[in-house]
């Protein structure tokens, strides 16, 4: 039980320094990486253990994962982490964007430099100080959580399944995941640029 606590611990503090993403971003990622971890981890890494309670261990990334996912929202949200702070500071500066963590969370990530603009202008931050904006991440948070769930139980799901087609197995399914996690990013991007407005 002690090493599990630790575990949580570790990952929790890794993650807070290298798991932060963006409102645009982070639902993109979050799809993908967590159908993609967990068909990994049940195709490959579970059949490998013998001992059923070993292989219940890997449920615990859930939780983790759900604890990492609203610190790495709120922390940055609320300017209680710069962004400089994250990622270990392993990505440069002009890629990660502002180091305002609430400027970060609508326009990091490389969102301005693939769009050449801002999505929340700077006369708009700290957004928090609007309550549509507050509505919208707290929005954006819970569906962020229920799309890693999804993606959770379907890469589960995937990977007890034995593929007669490579193509139908992996390749359709992958693009599928994809799409589900561009759409929800464009939704995020939409939804955050109807609020631009109602505030200009």
């Amino acid at each position: 039980m002690i090493f599990l606590l630790a575990f949580a611990i570790g990952a929790i503090w890794i993650a807070g320094r290298m798991f932060f993403g963006t409102f645009i971003v982070d639902p993109f990622m979050i799809v993908v990486l967590s159908y993609t971890m967990t068909r990994f981890i049940y195709t490959h890494i579970t059949p490998r253990f013998r001992i059923s309670g070993l292989r219940r261990f890997f449920v615990l990334l859930a939780p983790v994962s759900f604890i990492t996912l609203a610190l790495g929202m709120c922390l940055p949200y609320f300017n209680l982490v710069d962004s400089g702070k994250v990622y270990f500071g392993l990505l440069p500066q002009w890629f990660v964007g502002s180091a305002n963590g609430n400027d970060f969370m609508w326009n990091g990530l490389g969102f301005h430099l693939l769009f050449g603009k801002k999505l929340v202008p700077a006369e708009l931050l700290p957004t928090y100080r609007h309550f549509w904006f507050n509505v919208l991440a707290v929005f954006g948070l819970g569906l962020d959580a229920c799309l890693m769930v999804w993606a959770i139980l379907e890469g589960n799901a995937r990977a007890l399944v034995k593929e007669t087609s490579y193509f139908r197995g992996f390749v359709l399914e992958w693009c599928r995941i994809v799409f589900v996690g561009i759409a929800w990013s464009t939704l995020m991007a939409a939804l955050a640029s109807l609020l631009v407005r109602y505030y200009s």
